[in-house]
């Protein structure tokens, strides 16, 4: 399936998770994301963002908004667990990244503390 391949690729690479709560979102908060997708070190034949959101649709037609194209890297939206009874596949999935940028929320925050590969200095909440 899609999202086995998707964990082996987390677990392969230098990867970044990326969570959009967009029900959090306001102009600060985005600019925090752009801000830190910006000056994230990247290895470009290592690094792969997955990108995560409470609403991937939005993510996808605003990404220019949101920072995500100014990644230099391979990306990912990750899209196919849209359903509400499909969503711990993402949080499985973002707690196997090895670096978090996350919105501060109860969904990521769970993801983040069941993640054993990101060490703390590693993962960035946006507030």
């Amino acid at each position: 399936t899609i999202n086995k391949r998707y964990e082996e690729l987390i677990k392969l690479t230098d990867s970044i998770g990326l969570y959009y709560d967009t029900e959090l979102l306001d102009e600060g908060k985005i600019k925090k994301f752009k801000k830190y997708i910006k000056n994230k070190k990247i290895d470009k034949t290592r690094t792969v963002f997955f990108i995560f959101s409470n609403d991937i649709k939005y993510c996808i037609e605003n990404k220019e908004q949101l920072g995500i194209r100014d990644i230099t890297c391979d990306y990912f939206f990750v899209e196919e667990n849209k359903s509400f009874d499909k969503r711990y596949i993402d949080m499985k999935l973002i707690s196997l990244c090895k670096n978090l940028i996350i919105s501060d929320c109860s969904f990521a925050r769970w993801a983040y503390y069941l993640n054993s590969f990101c060490e703390k200095e590693k993962a960035i909440f946006i507030e």
